[in-house]
């Protein structure tokens, strides 16, 4: 016999009439939109952003056992639960009524009652005294899945997770240097990881006059106002009209943020110390005081200009800006509040699409970015391997994110990108659709995968979830988790196998 409810309320999946307890109904809304999650079951439609609520989505007839889903439609709802703590949407054909103790009679779940449907997640059957309808009534518990869900709670697990990256990052640190390489008028420039803060897409940019003409302008990032200078203007080059391309790239300068506006961002770099040489002696004029070094690559066919951030303005320059900006700060957003502070626990995640869903991998994994190139074919491998490349005399095998993950495949163009990410002292280049930016953001506004979503076991590659706003959401990848421990001795096994060949 079911326990009895204060209230039930009931909707209808293909015709059928089902009910749950209204304790555990958080409120019940128009389907949303949602994030695609790869390689998982079909019920599970995605995770949306539900007033600042990570949130999966779940389609109840395919979850009840039904061959068709919700259909959405003008009547179609979401219903959100919360139990425990966590919540989920389920999506329904048609909302009903709300049934109160006194409306219905409860029963045991016939045996022959509603062969679609999985028994599992019926706790038994009510009867309306009205009309004699039958109400099958679902079980939360189950709905939820919670048997398998109470030790796949993630605690600190990106923190763990960062900590181990950054520790090996440190260890590297002695022989290499990060970078992040962008265009500007043809020329390559680099600068360290450590002084850019993120990299965004354009976006409107409101103008200050009074300023240097190299300065566009201002935007709103976050509580905090921006100035952003144009690297073609600073750099006494052509100007052409924004593209595409374009990427804002945030440098922290003497503890102030300023956006560098750059023709596209090329590629994330680890180079040997031994290529790279230190040109600040030699650029000691005015004009070239903001090259400090270059970086050689490919035998030098490939040169790779350093800027220093601290010296692209002198104190003058940068007073001047700096003063214009706080002025700004201070007529119109005077009671504004820096989103981060010294006490902040900052990560940087660089960020890709693979179709149209947005995914990360933390700074510390990723070992540089590179556009597609020639691909030598491995026999008997993986699907989803598309082969192995030589990065300057290293091997690195390929994986196509797309295949890994069961999508559909999609054919390479300007945007495809390579990132070549280190974990457990084995490269993986991974194959993706573009890379979009370098977002740096608050350790605790990373939130926790869903439970139900992290109970499973084709998903727990996911480890994490930035909600950037409503229509953004951002999946952090585990890259070891992406793998099988079969999987990852055959990438091991094509390393080591074409190295010796």
């Amino acid at each position: 016999m079911p326990n009895i409810a204060n209230q039930v309320v009931t909707f209808s999946i293909k015709n059928e009439i089902f009910g749950l307890n209204a304790d555990y109904i958080d409120s019940i809304v128009r389907i949303p939109e949602y994030t695609k999650v790869p390689k998982t079951s079909k019920e599970l439609l995605g995770i949306s952003n539900l007033r600042g609520d990570v949130v999966p989505i779940i389609d109840l007839a395919l979850k009840l056992g039904y061959d068709e889903p919700v259909e959405i439609g003008e009547n179609s709802r979401a219903i959100i639960l919360d139990y425990k703590g966590e919540k989920a949407a389920l999506t329904v054909d048609e909302m009903k009524s709300v049934l109160n103790q006194e409306d219905y009679e409860t029963e045991d779940l016939p045996p022959t009652m509603s062969s679609n449907v999985d028994k599992k997640y019926i706790s038994g059957v009510l009867k309306i005294k009205q009309n004699d309808m039958l109400v099958q009534l679902l079980d939360i518990e189950n709905m939820m899945e919670l048997n398998y869900v109470e030790d796949s709670k993630s605690d600190g697990s990106f923190k763990h997770q960062d900590q181990k990256y950054l520790d090996e990052s440190n260890q590297a640190q002695v022989e290499e240097e990060k970078f992040i390489s962008f265009i500007v008028d043809d020329v390559e420039y680099a600068v360290k990881v450590q002084q850019i803060r993120e990299i965004l897409r354009y976006q409107e940019i409101s103008e200050v006059p009074g300023l240097q003409d190299y300065v566009l302008g201002i935007f709103p990032l976050r509580n905090e106002i921006i100035p952003v200078i144009s690297a073609r203007k600073l750099f006494k080059k052509s100007c052409i009209d924004i593209t595409e391309d374009a990427r804002i790239v945030i440098l922290e300068i003497k503890n102030f943020k300023i956006g560098l506006l750059v023709d596209k961002v090329n590629e994330v770099l680890s180079v040997e110390k031994s290529f790279i040489e230190d040109l600040s002696t030699l650029f000691n004029s005015s004009e070239s005081r903001e090259i400090n070094g270059v970086i050689k690559l490919d035998e030098g066919k490939q040169i790779i200009l350093i800027l220093n951030s601290e010296k692209i303005f002198n104190e003058d320059e940068l007073s001047d800006i700096v003063g214009k900006v706080v002025e700004k700060q201070e007529t119109g957003e005077d009671n504004m509040e820096k989103d981060f502070n010294e006490t902040d626990e900052i990560v940087q995640i660089v960020t890709f699409k693979v179709d149209e869903e947005y995914y990360g991998f933390p700074i510390e994994m990723v070992q540089e970015i590179n556009r597609f190139t020639n691909v030598t074919k491995v026999p008997k491998t993986p699907k989803f391997v598309e082969g192995i490349i030589n990065l300057r005399g290293e091997v690195i095998p390929l994986v196509d994110i797309r295949k890994r993950f069961d999508l559909e495949e999609k054919e390479r163009d300007e945007f495809t990108r390579l990132i070549i990410v280190n974990f457990d002292d084995l490269k993986v280049g991974f194959i993706v659709d573009s890379v979009e930016e370098v977002l740096r953001i608050n350790k605790n506004k990373i939130d926790d995968v869903p439970a139900v979503l992290s109970a499973s076991v084709d998903t727990e590659f996911i480890t994490n979830v930035i909600n950037i706003d409503q229509d953004k959401m951002v999946m952090i990848l585990d890259a070891k988790k992406m793998f099988s421990d079969d999987e990852y001795k055959k990438l091991e096994k094509i390393r080591g196998k074409e190295k010796k060949d």
